[in-house]
């Protein structure tokens, strides 16, 4: 028996620890700690992908500018069918070009002109809002123009307005109009923009710019 016992604990050894007995909480730790890098990595990699990709839609997009404005106010050309109590119409002539100065094409969504004018004006077309919506514009390529030329502001003055307006020629008086302009357009990728301007136009052939708010 005792030659069995020593061959026992010699040959076979001792039993191994129980399971229970392994450091768990170091396996948890370490489980941990990786799924926070592989986490790490992945934001890391996505915001560098969407970096990229603003980065690209930046420098490849369109980019609208309005150039080589013109205008001017003069006497009316012609009669129209005046409105109660006005005597005479001033016209408001006016253009300017709408450059991509982008790498992609562009589409305008709309076009709309507001304006204020002196007291004693009146717009000769309801309200004081030009607007020209996109089925009226064709798509501008890169480095292409689509020019705006000679639309016409009939403005119908009252006799005391008009005396105003004349009084201009004695450098009493000098009456402008002024232009808020909106451009609204989408470029390839879909995203879209604004462009916003401001112009004053007097009667003796002046065009400024001015404060976005009137």
């Amino acid at each position: 028996m005792r030659t069995g016992l020593r061959f026992k604990k010699r040959v076979m050894g001792e039993k191994p620890p129980a399971a229970s007995n392994r450091p768990y909480w170091l396996i948890l730790i370490t489980t941990i700690m990786s799924a926070a890098v592989g986490l790490s990595t992945f934001i890391y990699t996505m915001r560098t992908f969407n970096l990229n990709e603003r980065s690209a839609r930046t420098t490849q997009r369109a980019y609208l500018v309005i150039q080589s404005p013109e205008a001017s106010l003069v006497r009316h050309t012609y009669d129209p069918t005046l409105l109660d109590g006005v005597t005479e119409a001033v016209d408001l002539k006016y253009g300017f070009d709408i450059k991509n100065i982008g790498k992609t094409p562009a589409s305008i969504i709309e076009l709309s002109i507001r304006f204020n004018a002196p007291d004693g004006w009146t717009r000769y077309t309801s309200g004081d809002k030009f607007t020209r919506s996109a089925q009226t514009f064709t798509d501008i390529a890169q480095d292409g123009t689509f020019q705006i030329r000679n639309p016409l502001e009939i403005f119908q003055l009252t006799d005391e307005a008009l005396n105003e307006f004349n009084n201009e020629r004695t450098g009493r008086v000098i009456r402008s109009v002024t232009m808020q302009g909106h451009l609204a357009y989408r470029d390839v990728f879909r995203d879209e923009y604004d462009v916003e301007w401001c112009w004053t136009v007097d009667q003796v052939g002046g065009l400024h710019q001015c404060d976005m708010t009137f």
